[in-house]
């Protein structure tokens, strides 16, 4: 019993090390990523819109960012799903015959991957975000958890040409303005823009109205 106990410490001193120095490391690399990876605005359109992403770090500047929380909020749903789901799959090991042993390791370790993955999605993968094309516009959304944590698959994606856009507008709500898009075919899709950002609402508007009647 006594040697299960220190090889069971020895275990989990070894995963806090691990795990310590991959959040040291993902860190670092959030930081340089923030410093690197984001594009320079280069219209009028992508000026506006570079200020709408809700803490995300992304390469295309020409897109913003809807129905996602504020930046603490997401890291903070990453960590519980995190821990939720590391916690569920040990317990559920626990049960059962052969695998007791191995319970809290497998949970250890599928908590440090979810949590790598929801750090990397809540800070690089939005799940709902309209981007500026050539052409148009396109929505990209992706199944997330609580509508904030993206899944590892691909995002969908839909198109919209110009003339396929009938109009573009604000509406002001206690929570955040939402930015509304109607379509030529009487279809509509509304983005609530997080509180912080709601104060460019009318601007966003502005800039993707323009961008659309002026190619």
């Amino acid at each position: 019993m006594a040697d299960e106990r220190d090889h069971l410490t020895d275990e989990a001193a070894q995963f806090l090390l691990v795990a310590g120095a991959t959040v040291a490391v993902a860190t670092g690399a959030i930081t340089l990523a923030a410093w690197l990876v984001p594009g320079t605005p280069t219209t009028p359109v992508e000026q506006v819109l570079a200020h709408q992403h809700a803490g995300y770090i992304l390469r295309d500047v020409a897109q913003v960012i809807g129905n996602a929380w504020p930046l603490v909020a997401r890291i903070s749903a990453a960590v519980v799903l995190s821990v939720a789901v590391g916690g569920v799959l040990g317990t559920a090991l626990q049960v059962m015959p052969g695998l007791r042993t191995q319970a809290w390791r497998a949970g250890r370790w599928t908590m440090l991957g979810v949590l790598l993955w929801s750090l990397f999605a809540v800070l690089f993968l939005p799940p709902r975000s309209l981007k500026v094309t050539r052409e148009g516009l396109q929505l990209l959304e992706r199944p997330a958890v609580l509508g904030q944590v993206s899944l590892p698959v691909p995002a969908r994606a839909r198109s919209y040409g110009r003339a396929e856009v009938n109009g573009i507008a604000a509406h002001l709500g206690p929570a955040g303005d939402t930015l509304r898009l109607t379509f030529s075919d009487g279809g509509r899709e509304d983005l609530l823009l997080p509180h912080q950002e709601a104060a460019g609402s009318a601007f966003v508007a502005s800039a993707l109205h323009d961008h659309l009647t002026h190619p």
